[in-house]
């Protein structure tokens, strides 16, 4: 007869066989570290592909919106002039990028007692700081880009309008926070959340100025040769001197000293109207400066430079420059590249940057 006392817990001896061992789940947790480890990279790089995909077709759109507006208008785009934009006592933070989004995306609206009041956050009043009050621009955020008002060359989706934080132009007050955010015109950015650097041709200074890029302009009748040229570093200053620009607060300001990645466009770069050359100029069309007995760009890329600062999230990175044969030194001169024939004479230096350039009209 079967003895109920001797039989042996059999159910439960089968589940403590079926369960793991300490050293089981240790290996596969070790497995899927490892799985997380290898793709977490794969996926961040087909992510930042994507990206770079959308932002160039971001920055065509703008191109393509020039080259239409200036075709209707036998003008670049551009509300203010460049000179005015540019001029060195310009401390409203306003921008060349700004400057141009007003022709090519509309958003102007006149004031009106139908219109909200200014410190209602989608209204701003925009424009250099060197003209009258009166003549500001009056710009519906909401309405910019939308093609309801205005021009509607360019139509953007809302995630790439943005009022970029931390926009600054170089006089701002270090310690003062209404002066580091004093712009509320929405910006076109691209697809880390960091503005598109636009520069517009100075249809004034003629096709071959003595300088093809300065730091500033001047409104003077006969301006100095060193306050004249094709493009002009201030403006866009209030994002290229800026301490904590974009949605990561990047200091993107030159500091040759430091470890954290800053800007070759930056304004304490002794090399600055070189590297605008090098960036600005085409490789095309080359000419030899009997003044400085270097090779330097006769024409630009185009009427319309747009430039994103891609992946990296800064214009043109003094991490990722390396130099060529043409003079270029490291983290500070980017040389300027030219060709001849299907040959390129200096290094083409800017391939090493993970910038996104595209430019075109007259």
């Amino acid at each position: 007869m079967h003895d109920p006392r001797t039989a042996r817990p059999e159910a439960r001896r089968g589940a403590h066989a079926a369960a793991f061992s300490i050293i089981e789940l240790l290996v596969v947790i070790g497995v899927i570290s490892i799985l997380i480890a290898v793709l977490l990279p794969a996926l961040g790089g087909v992510r930042n592909a994507a990206r770079v995909t959308a932002t160039t077709t971001l920055a065509n759109d703008v191109v393509n919106a020039s080259i239409a507006f200036q075709t209707d208008t036998r003008r670049l785009p551009g509300h203010f002039s460049q000179r005015e934009v540019a001029l060195n006592a310009e401390t409203s933070g306003f921008t060349n990028s700004e400057n141009v989004l007003i022709d090519l995306a509309g958003g102007i609206v006149e004031p009106s007692p139908n219109n909200a009041p200014m410190a209602d956050n989608s209204f701003a009043a925009v424009g250099p700081n060197n003209i009258n009050d009166s003549d500001l621009v009056r710009i519906d955020n909401n309405l910019v880009g939308t093609g309801r008002s205005g021009n509607a060359y360019l139509q953007i989706k809302p995630d790439n309008l943005v009022a970029v934080q931390g926009q600054n132009n170089r006089n701002a007050t270090a310690d003062s926070q209404n002066n580091k955010d004093r712009t509320s015109m929405v910006d076109i950015v691209d697809y880390w959340g960091m503005p598109l650097l636009i520069y517009t041709r100075d249809e004034a200074s003629g096709s071959q100025p003595e300088n093809f890029a300065v730091i500033t302009s001047s409104l003077a009748a006969n301006p100095p040769a060193i306050n004249v040229g094709l493009y002009y570093w201030e403006s866009n200053a209030a994002y290229l001197n800026s301490e904590r620009l974009g949605p990561n607060s990047i200091d993107v300001r030159f500091d040759l000293d430091s470890n954290r990645n800053s800007s070759m466009l930056g304004l304490d770069n002794p090399f600055l109207p070189q590297n605008l050359e090098a960036v600005l100029g085409s490789p095309s069309f080359p000419r030899f400066d009997q003044a400085d007995g270097r090779v330097v760009p006769a024409a630009p890329r185009g009427g319309v430079i747009v430039i994103s600062a891609g992946p990296s999230r800064v214009y043109y990175s003094a991490r990722q420059h390396q130099p060529g044969d043409g003079g270029g030194i490291a983290g500070q001169r980017i040389a300027y590249g030219w060709r001849t024939g299907n040959r390129l004479v200096a290094g083409e230096e800017l391939n090493g940057f993970d910038d996104i350039i595209l430019a075109g009209g007259d």
